[in-house]
């Protein structure tokens, strides 16, 4: 009985240490402590466009769950998703325009799509983006001529957008915007695949003339439903993102339009305040792009989104939580960190659109 009050007192002790790192810990992360305004979404093994094992985790009150710094919070009540009508052209202040996701792992957005579109119509269209792998490795040992490693990418492009249009049941156009990588080469020569079409947007006809590529680009986007950007290099796919004309296209039509925009891995980089988090694993070689000094703060701003939040895809408590506090202090006071495991899927509310 005598040092029952010591111990209470170390314990005492000991539970508020542990409080103080781990909310050091989430701010560093910019992490908010009460936001509950994401909803966070976990499940999706078999590949991502397979499977349908899911569950749902959540932390009480904004704490720190017990699997590390990343967080899940409850919807907030009254915070259901809503259907979406494709001919509206007003965006209902209750839907979410845009879906994140860790990794391809992730099946929870095809969850989400079919409900915000439940009552789509035949004129309701998927715009699937494969850039962000589509470009060669000039290191590669593969014999195959580049034009033959173009054609079996377009193939495995048009594969993707297939399973994608079987799991929405709605048309999928596949449309690479990388348009220097297609200068000399024709998108006709890959193999068709029943059920998904394929574009690519091209400089061959009209080098130099900017204004023709992005009304090019835009008339293959017009009356899109949803753009579906998948992972691959964020650095290439960022670059053609302006290249292009995509990223005022693309704000356009998600803050204007209607339009849902999904984002996996690069996909979801690029769709917040800057791409800096992609040279935080080097998983990304950024020389894939030639000529582009990515160390300038000009050429990491993406497309913003979601303005003052950056994602962190990919992520593992147990691989990357040091990662994350030693190069969390890059981030702006007012940026936000958005850990995604490869499983996650993250709704974003309208509000921060």
């Amino acid at each position: 009985r005598e040092w029952r009050p010591e111990v209470a007192a170390s314990i005492a002790l000991l539970i508020h240490a542990i409080n103080f790192h781990v909310s050091k810990a989430g701010l560093a992360c910019g992490v908010r402590r009460h936001d509950r305004r994401f909803v966070r979404l976990r499940g999706g093994e078999g590949g991502g466009m397979v499977g349908t094992r899911t569950t749902r985790r959540r932390c009480n009150h904004g704490k720190m769950s017990s699997r590390g710094l990343t967080r899940y919070w409850r919807p907030p009540r009254g915070a259901q998703l809503q259907s979406q009508d494709s001919n509206s052209s007003n965006a209902d202040s209750n839907t979410t325009r845009v879906i994140l996701g860790g990794s391809g792992r992730c099946t929870r957005q095809f969850e989400q799509l079919n409900h915000l579109f439940k009552h789509k119509n035949n004129e309701s269209w998927v715009a699937y983006i494969p850039t962000a792998y589509m470009y060669l490795n000039h290191d590669s040992a593969s014999k195959r001529t580049p034009a033959e490693r173009r054609r079996r990418q377009w193939y495995e492009a048009r594969k993707k957008g297939k399973l994608l249009a079987e799991k929405l049941n709605m048309r999928v156009e596949t449309i690479d915007i990388a348009m220097e990588a297609w200068r000399n080469e024709d998108a006709a020569t890959a193999p068709d695949i029943e059920g998904s079409s394929a574009t690519t947007i091209t400089a061959k006809n009209h080098a130099g003339d900017e204004s023709k590529r992005n009304s090019e680009l835009r008339e293959k986007l017009k009356g899109a439903s949803v753009i579906y950007v998948d992972g691959g290099n964020t650095f290439w796919l960022m670059h053609h993102i302006r290249q292009s004309g995509f990223l005022d296209i693309c704000r356009k039509m998600v803050c204007e339009e209607s339009c849902v925009y999904v984002g996996l891995s690069a996909g979801a980089i690029v769709a917040c305040e800057h791409i800096g988090t992609a040279f935080w694993k080097g998983w990304d070689d950024p020389a894939i792009v030639e000529g582009v000094d990515w160390t300038l703060p000009s050429s990491l701003q993406a497309m913003k989104l979601i303005p003052n939040h950056v994602v962190f895809p990919h992520y593992s408590e147990k691989e990357h939580e040091n990662l994350i506090e030693s190069r969390s202090g890059e981030l702006g006071p007012e940026q936000k960190l958005l850990m995604l495991r490869d499983d996650e899927t993250l709704l974003v509310p309208d509000e921060l659109t």
